[in-house]
């Protein structure tokens, strides 16, 4: 894994422990998990990693926007 790819990574892996703590029905709904991922990144681009990322983010985002509405 390159050093560019490594801090994407990471913050995927740390946005499905929120996940996965804070918001299970969230995690529950999730087809994959990082730490599955291929350790050497091949044929997944980094566009796609960091789309990922941007999406568990606004999730993430959404989900504690719920939960201070309820």
């Amino acid at each position: 894994m390159d050093a560019i790819s490594s801090p994407i990574v990471s913050e995927i892996v740390e946005a499905i422990e929120i996940i996965q703590n804070e918001f299970p029905e969230l995690y529950r709904n999730l087809d994959e998990t990082p730490i599955w991922l291929n350790k050497d990144m091949k044929g997944i681009s980094r566009k796609a990693y960091q789309d990922y990322a941007e999406t568990l983010e606004l999730n993430i985002t959404y989900f504690e926007k719920s939960n201070n509405l309820k």
